[in-house]
């Protein structure tokens, strides 16, 4: 719960996060920039210069943790909440740990190097390469968009980590794909060859939960099991 009137939350990670409303927000649309902070005082007193126009887009830079701050703010209403929520996860789990405190006009080239050897050390387990530019690429995305929000001056870094180009994915036959349906309309009665059958006619894909699907069938045919 948010002290009264100060808009200050202790989140679940044990941090602090302070939300600041914009007075350029546009017209009927709430706009704020959070910051945050390991302690109570240390986001009170972001809020305060944020207030004043220190952070961001006064004389100062902020640091990675509160650009990204923005960017999410700011983007949230354009992404499906499945893609909101993947940004976010990855923001939090591997570049507010790395870079949280670093300027972004200190992010250069050289500082993108270092951050992506750093995602390849210490972690419990391997990140493929695609991923790792994945992440990189996010940082780039939040430092490009920082700098054109607020009119700063800096170069914004590449990405240091292609990614790895994808083999020809050799599809299936006709005939095999007949068995497939075949196999799946006689098991439809279990819960997940009913879901791959439904991928099987729709092709539908993973985060297309807002999807509603609805099967009518005029006639009855060997795909009455569905109705």
């Amino acid at each position: 719960m948010p002290r009264k009137g100060e808009n200050i939350y202790k989140r679940k990670d044990g941090r602090w996060e302070g939300r600041v409303r914009q007075e350029d927000a546009l017209p009927g649309k709430r706009k704020f920039v959070s910051v945050y902070g390991k302690t109570y005082r240390e986001v009170k007193e972001k809020m305060e210069r944020a207030k004043v126009g220190q952070l961001p887009g006064g004389k100062g830079f902020p640091d990675i943790e509160e650009a990204v701050g923005v960017w999410l703010d700011d983007r949230e209403g354009y992404w499906k909440p499945t893609t909101y929520a993947a940004y976010r996860q990855a923001a939090e789990k591997y570049i507010v740990p790395y870079l949280g405190p670093v300027k972004i006009n200190r992010i250069d080239n050289q500082a993108m190097e270092n951050f992506a050897a750093a995602l390849m050390d210490g972690q419990e387990s391997v990140l493929s390469s695609n991923y790792q530019s994945y992440i990189c690429a996010i940082v780039v995305r939040v430092l490009a968009h920082t700098k054109k929000k607020f009119g700063l001056r800096m170069t914004v870094p590449e990405n240091p980590v292609t990614k790895c180009k994808k083999h020809p994915v050799a599809l299936p036959g006709e005939h095999a794909m007949s068995m497939l349906e075949n196999y799946l309309v006689a098991d439809c009665g279990r819960d997940v060859s009913l879901g791959i059958l439904v991928a099987f006619y729709t092709g539908i894909r993973i985060g297309d939960d807002h999807v509603i699907i609805r099967l009518k069938l005029d006639k009855p045919s060997k795909y009455a099991g569905l109705s």
